[in-house]
Protein backbone atom coordinates (compact mmCIF):
# COMPACT_ATOMS: atom_id res chain seq x y z
CA UNK A 1 0.00 0.00 0.00
CA UNK A 2 1.22 3.45 -1.15
CA UNK A 3 2.09 5.68 2.20
CA UNK A 4 0.12 8.76 2.92
CA UNK A 5 3.55 10.78 2.14
CA UNK A 6 3.71 9.81 -1.07
CA UNK A 7 0.57 10.49 -1.99
CA UNK A 8 0.85 13.44 -1.00
CA UNK A 9 4.05 14.01 -3.06
CA UNK A 10 2.18 12.97 -5.93
CA UNK A 11 -0.61 15.25 -5.13
CA UNK A 12 1.42 18.09 -5.39
CA UNK A 13 3.49 16.98 -8.09
CA UNK A 14 0.37 16.13 -10.21
CA UNK A 15 -1.96 18.94 -9.55
CA UNK A 16 0.31 22.33 -10.48
CA UNK A 17 -3.06 24.67 -9.98
CA UNK A 18 -3.82 23.13 -7.25
CA UNK A 19 -7.06 21.37 -6.01
CA UNK A 20 -10.89 22.14 -5.87
CA UNK A 21 -12.65 20.01 -3.32
CA UNK A 22 -15.29 18.07 -3.69
CA UNK A 23 -18.69 19.93 -3.61
CA UNK A 24 -20.94 19.75 -0.21
CA UNK A 25 -24.55 20.83 0.16
CA UNK A 26 -25.75 22.68 2.71
CA UNK A 27 -29.82 23.33 2.54
CA UNK A 28 -30.05 24.51 -1.21
CA UNK A 29 -26.45 26.17 -1.17
CA UNK A 30 -23.57 24.50 -2.72
CA UNK A 31 -20.31 25.14 -1.56
CA UNK A 32 -16.99 24.37 -3.20
CA UNK A 33 -13.15 25.72 -1.99
CA UNK A 34 -10.02 25.99 -3.79
CA UNK A 35 -7.03 24.93 -2.30
CA UNK A 36 -3.54 26.13 -3.82
CA UNK A 37 -0.73 23.56 -4.09
CA UNK A 38 1.28 24.70 -1.84
CA UNK A 39 -1.67 24.11 0.80
CA UNK A 40 -2.36 20.64 -0.08
CA UNK A 41 0.15 18.76 3.11
CA UNK A 42 -1.69 21.88 5.02
CA UNK A 43 -4.98 20.58 3.74
CA UNK A 44 -4.48 16.90 4.42
CA UNK A 45 -2.71 17.30 8.24
CA UNK A 46 -5.06 20.33 9.57
CA UNK A 47 -6.33 20.15 13.11
CA UNK A 48 -3.94 16.84 13.28
CA UNK A 49 -2.07 16.72 16.43
CA UNK A 50 1.37 16.64 16.12
CA UNK A 51 1.50 12.67 17.63
CA UNK A 52 -0.87 11.87 14.57
CA UNK A 53 0.75 13.89 11.84
CA UNK A 54 2.05 10.15 10.28
CA UNK A 55 -0.48 8.73 10.73
CA UNK A 56 -2.12 6.11 8.48
CA UNK A 57 -4.12 3.08 8.30
CA UNK A 58 -4.19 -0.70 7.62
CA UNK A 59 -4.76 -2.74 4.35
CA UNK A 60 -7.06 -4.65 6.40
CA UNK A 61 -8.76 -1.47 7.65
CA UNK A 62 -8.42 0.68 3.94
CA UNK A 63 -10.78 -2.67 2.41
CA UNK A 64 -12.53 -2.51 5.62
CA UNK A 65 -13.42 0.88 4.80
CA UNK A 66 -13.54 0.48 0.98
CA UNK A 67 -16.68 -1.91 2.16
CA UNK A 68 -18.46 0.43 4.35
CA UNK A 69 -18.50 2.97 1.84
CA UNK A 70 -19.98 0.62 -1.02
CA UNK A 71 -22.60 0.10 1.33
CA UNK A 72 -22.77 3.78 2.06
CA UNK A 73 -21.52 3.60 5.33
CA UNK A 74 -18.44 4.05 8.11
CA UNK A 75 -16.66 2.20 10.42
CA UNK A 76 -16.88 1.41 14.14
CA UNK A 77 -13.60 0.85 15.59
CA UNK A 78 -13.93 -0.73 19.26
CA UNK A 79 -11.82 -2.34 21.93
CA UNK A 80 -9.62 -1.51 24.79
CA UNK A 81 -7.76 1.52 25.54
CA UNK A 82 -4.36 2.19 23.78
CA UNK A 83 -4.01 0.24 21.00
CA UNK A 84 -4.65 2.75 18.60
CA UNK A 85 -8.09 2.91 17.06
CA UNK A 86 -7.45 6.67 17.24
CA UNK A 87 -4.22 6.71 15.69
CA UNK A 88 -6.16 4.49 12.52
CA UNK A 89 -9.03 7.02 12.50
CA UNK A 90 -6.70 10.08 12.13
CA UNK A 91 -4.85 8.39 9.25
CA UNK A 92 -8.25 7.16 7.85
CA UNK A 93 -9.31 10.83 7.52
CA UNK A 94 -6.04 11.76 6.12
CA UNK A 95 -6.85 9.62 3.05
CA UNK A 96 -9.88 10.60 3.00
CA UNK A 97 -8.77 14.46 2.33
CA UNK A 98 -6.32 12.84 -0.10
CA UNK A 99 -9.77 12.61 -1.95
CA UNK A 100 -10.63 15.93 -1.94
CA UNK A 101 -13.13 15.25 0.99
CA UNK A 102 -13.95 17.95 3.88
CA UNK A 103 -13.52 16.04 7.06
CA UNK A 104 -13.94 16.66 10.23
CA UNK A 105 -12.44 15.19 13.50
CA UNK A 106 -14.09 15.77 17.05
CA UNK A 107 -13.18 13.92 20.34
CA UNK A 108 -16.72 13.60 21.76
CA UNK A 109 -15.77 14.53 25.24
CA UNK A 110 -14.03 17.36 24.74
CA UNK A 111 -16.59 18.35 21.94
CA UNK A 112 -19.27 18.14 24.69
CA UNK A 113 -16.97 20.04 27.02
CA UNK A 114 -16.77 22.97 24.77
CA UNK A 115 -20.01 23.31 23.83
CA UNK A 116 -21.27 23.44 28.03
CA UNK A 117 -18.42 26.57 28.00
CA UNK A 118 -20.03 27.90 25.28
CA UNK A 119 -23.60 28.00 26.55
CA UNK A 120 -22.13 28.75 29.98
CA UNK A 121 -20.09 31.67 28.84
CA UNK A 122 -16.87 30.00 29.67
CA UNK A 123 -16.05 30.65 25.79
CA UNK A 124 -17.69 33.32 24.00
CA UNK A 125 -20.66 31.95 21.87
CA UNK A 126 -20.74 35.18 20.13
CA UNK A 127 -24.99 35.37 20.78
CA UNK A 128 -25.34 32.61 19.28
CA UNK A 129 -27.54 29.73 20.21
CA UNK A 130 -26.44 25.77 21.06
CA UNK A 131 -28.40 24.24 17.86
CA UNK A 132 -25.71 26.95 15.94
CA UNK A 133 -22.67 25.54 17.48
CA UNK A 134 -23.63 21.98 17.00
CA UNK A 135 -24.67 22.10 13.46
CA UNK A 136 -21.19 24.49 12.72
CA UNK A 137 -18.82 22.01 11.55
CA UNK A 138 -21.33 18.67 11.83
CA UNK A 139 -23.44 19.92 8.61
CA UNK A 140 -20.66 21.41 6.60
CA UNK A 141 -18.41 18.71 6.77
CA UNK A 142 -19.51 15.52 4.55
CA UNK A 143 -17.33 12.81 6.56
CA UNK A 144 -16.96 13.35 10.38
CA UNK A 145 -14.69 11.04 12.46
CA UNK A 146 -15.93 10.09 15.89
CA UNK A 147 -13.53 9.72 18.55
CA UNK A 148 -13.84 7.92 22.59
CA UNK A 149 -17.40 7.48 21.73
CA UNK A 150 -19.21 7.27 24.95
CA UNK A 151 -16.22 7.64 27.23
CA UNK A 152 -17.91 10.99 28.54
CA UNK A 153 -20.02 10.69 31.65
CA UNK A 154 -23.69 10.04 30.61
CA UNK A 155 -26.24 12.83 31.87
CA UNK A 156 -29.22 13.76 30.37
CA UNK A 157 -27.86 16.99 28.63
CA UNK A 158 -24.73 14.85 27.15
CA UNK A 159 -26.89 12.50 25.70
CA UNK A 160 -29.47 14.52 23.92
CA UNK A 161 -26.32 16.18 22.09
CA UNK A 162 -24.93 13.27 21.29
CA UNK A 163 -28.31 12.04 20.36
CA UNK A 164 -28.48 15.61 17.71
CA UNK A 165 -25.58 15.04 16.28
CA UNK A 166 -25.88 11.11 15.85
CA UNK A 167 -29.35 11.45 14.06
CA UNK A 168 -28.58 14.28 11.99
CA UNK A 169 -25.52 12.34 10.38
CA UNK A 170 -27.91 9.52 10.08
CA UNK A 171 -30.85 11.20 8.67
CA UNK A 172 -28.86 12.79 5.62
CA UNK A 173 -26.94 9.35 5.10
CA UNK A 174 -23.31 11.58 6.11
CA UNK A 175 -20.51 9.12 6.25
CA UNK A 176 -19.22 8.85 10.49
CA UNK A 177 -16.75 6.59 11.53
CA UNK A 178 -16.10 6.21 15.18
CA UNK A 179 -13.61 4.57 17.58
CA UNK A 180 -14.94 3.44 21.09
CA UNK A 181 -13.93 1.01 23.89
CA UNK A 182 -17.74 -0.29 23.99
CA UNK A 183 -18.90 -2.69 21.69
CA UNK A 184 -22.45 -1.73 19.92
CA UNK A 185 -24.39 -3.82 22.41
CA UNK A 186 -22.12 -2.31 24.97
CA UNK A 187 -22.89 1.39 23.73
CA UNK A 188 -27.08 0.64 23.60
CA UNK A 189 -26.45 -0.74 27.64
CA UNK A 190 -24.71 2.63 28.06
CA UNK A 191 -26.41 4.60 25.63
CA UNK A 192 -29.86 3.16 25.21
CA UNK A 193 -30.89 2.13 21.85
CA UNK A 194 -32.38 5.58 20.45
CA UNK A 195 -28.15 6.34 20.18
CA UNK A 196 -26.73 3.30 19.78
CA UNK A 197 -29.27 1.58 17.06
CA UNK A 198 -28.89 4.27 14.46
CA UNK A 199 -24.59 4.21 15.03
CA UNK A 200 -25.50 0.52 14.36
CA UNK A 201 -27.17 1.28 10.81
CA UNK A 202 -24.51 3.66 10.21
CA UNK A 203 -21.69 1.73 10.75
CA UNK A 204 -19.41 -1.96 10.26
CA UNK A 205 -18.09 -2.84 13.24
CA UNK A 206 -14.26 -3.93 13.64
CA UNK A 207 -12.79 -5.30 16.72
CA UNK A 208 -9.36 -3.93 16.86
CA UNK A 209 -6.84 -6.33 18.95
CA UNK A 210 -3.10 -5.87 20.16
CA UNK A 211 -0.92 -4.65 22.82
CA UNK A 212 -1.62 -0.96 24.77
CA UNK A 213 0.96 1.21 22.84
CA UNK A 214 1.14 3.84 25.42
CA UNK A 215 2.00 1.27 28.23
CA UNK A 216 4.53 -0.09 25.92
CA UNK A 217 6.18 2.77 24.65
Amino acid sequence: MISIEKLIEEAVRDNPKGWVLKAVRSGNRISYEDVDINDIPKFINENIPKTYLEADITEETEKLAQDAANENKGIYLHGPAGIGKTYLLYGLMRRRRLERERCIFINVPMWLAELRQRMDGGINNHGLGLEFWINKDVTSNKIMFIDDMAVEKSTDWNDEILYRLINYRSENMLETHFASNLTLQELSEKKGDRIASRVAGMVIPKLITGRDRRLSS
